[in-house]
């Protein structure tokens, strides 16, 4: 099978590794990658046209880099824990040698979490590229199932995410909460736009072609969905379901470690909880009285045709009879 790095030199360009590091030690990672990583993102199609191309210029070679910087970053990821390990038929071994030692485990562990989350944010960087293109540029990219896969959330990026709720512009972070986002979008924002109008939505998120009284109310939606994904996801984060039941993700003081993650404190995780919440509900309410009081049969006409719409001003008849004083009460409302 053909790879998108098969040279040292290749590797070399996106991760400083010694002169005397071989491909070959390496090129498991860069196949575990590449299926896990790459070809979800672009495509089998596509990935097999970048890789079959000789001297690629223009939008290909702008793909192809992209392509190479995230998955050296992610292949070195996944090496690390091999790099120093020599695998024999009478069991492992640690290579030491006159001029070197090993390398202390902080060192080891933050060149694991750089090399993690910088070739994480590279994925989003290919994405946010192949959407910059005029379609036609990457046929098979535009042909493909991860191209609509890709586009299938009210919210497509952790920049984005970012802007509503706080997650550092993880795009690790905003992959592992996209079930909860999911959730979100079929349990709290279908119900309030209605089956036509969160189609319509969809569809033009999915065309990148967004109305302009929808790109107005999409702020309205994602300033809910952000934060009620959180909510939705909390209970995923921080543990791994394994074959060997569910484990708690804590590294842990071996001496050699400068810094250790502990999980927070239960009383400021139900407030995050409480929090993101409460201000998830809160906007839903604004997205809701938005709508009621902006739809008309030219705007959003979709729910203003639908059984969802309110009309403001019987709903302002309704408060105001709601308010009603009682003589034996020592309360006056005016």
């Amino acid at each position: 099978m053909a790879h998108l790095i098969t040279t040292t030199e290749q590797l070399r360009t996106f991760v400083p590794v010694a002169a005397s590091f071989r491909i070959e030690e390496i090129t498991p990672q860069i196949h575990d990658v590449e299926q896990e990583f790459i070809i979800p993102i672009i495509g089998q199609d596509q990935f097999d046209t970048l890789a079959a191309l000789v001297g690629p210029t223009g939008t290909n070679l702008e793909l192809l880099t992209r392509c190479r910087n995230a998955l050296a970053k992610l292949a070195v990821w996944r090496w690390i824990p091999f790099g120093n390990v020599n695998v024999q038929s009478g069991g492992f071994s640690v290579t030491a040698t006159d001029n070197g030692q090993v390398a202390s485990q902080w060192r080891v562990d933050k060149l694991e979490e750089e090399m993690r989350t910088k070739g994480y944010n590279l994925l989003q960087d290919i994405l946010t590229y192949l959407w910059s293109q005029p379609e036609g540029t990457f046929t098979d990219w535009d042909a493909s199932d991860e191209k609509i896969e890709h586009r299938s959330t009210l919210i497509l990026e952790a920049n984005t995410f970012n802007k509503y709720y706080f997650i550092q512009s993880s795009y690790e972070l905003f992959c592992r909460v996209k079930p909860g986002q999911r959730e979100v979008m079929q349990q709290y924002i279908f119900p309030i736009l209605g089956e036509d109008l969160y189609d319509q939505i969809m569809d033009q998120i999915q065309a990148d072609n967004l109305s302009a009284d929808n790109e107005t109310l999409i702020e309205y939606i994602r300033r809910a969905t952000a934060p009620l994904t959180i909510y939705e996801s909390v209970a995923s984060l921080g543990i791994d379901l394994t074959h060997g039941g569910i484990t708690n993700l804590e590294s842990s003081n071996n001496g050699d470690t400068t810094t250790m993650r502990v999980p927070a404190n239960q009383n400021r995780v139900s407030y995050a909880l409480r929090k993101a919440h409460s201000d998830g509900q809160k906007h839903l309410g604004a997205l809701r009285a938005y709508l009621n009081n902006q739809a008309s049969a030219t705007k959003y006409a979709l729910y203003y045709a639908s059984d969802l719409y309110q009309d403001p001003a019987l709903l302002e008849e309704e408060d105001d009879e709601d308010i009603v004083n009682d003589g034996e009460s020592s309360v006056f409302i005016m």
